[in-house]
């Protein structure tokens, strides 16, 4: 059905932009087979619902298998996750920060040797940040374990 699947990609940009003016009328030539932009339309929706599903896949097998419930890299004002909170961790892993935080709901890795715990993040003040920022690694593992003000959250308990 898609014999122009490399083609349809690259069109993307121009049927979002014809689909924006409401502009059917015009056609396009793919490969000799002419296909009037509506039909081109239902392919590339169909391949995005399809790109959506393997997508809903990755994430939900990368957050619970290679991640192990990790939610994002969170700004912190000082005042995120302060229910329970351990500095100096000699070899700090997410599974020790895990240890420490049982019985909260999340956990944060910060600047490489610190875990914090609680159970809500107020996302009003602690917006997340760019992965990048959560750039310093674990003390005990190669796991990146937050920054200075940065905390790489993660639920203390798997979801599986």
């Amino acid at each position: 059905m898609f014999l122009c699947k490399g083609l349809l990609i690259s069109l993307l940009h121009f049927v979002v932009a014809a689909q924006d003016k409401k502009d059917y009328t015009c056609s396009i030539s793919l490969n000799g087979n002419g296909h009037d932009l509506k039909t081109l339309m239902n392919m590339v929706s169909t391949m995005q619902g399809q790109l959506k599903g393997i997508e809903a896949d990755v994430k939900g097998r990368q957050g619970t298998l290679f991640n192990r419930g990790y939610i994002g890299c969170f700004r912190d004002r000082n005042s995120m996750l302060r229910s329970r909170i351990i500095k100096h961790i000699s070899q700090l892993t997410l599974e020790k920060c895990r240890d420490l935080c049982r019985g909260y709901t999340f956990l944060g890795l910060q600047y490489s040797n610190e875990c914090f715990c609680g159970n809500t993040i107020d996302s009003a003040n602690h917006r997340p940040a760019p992965e990048r920022e959560c750039n310093m690694k674990c003390s005990g593992e190669n796991r990146m374990c937050g920054a200075g003000d940065r905390n790489s959250v993660y639920r203390v308990r798997n979801i599986e």
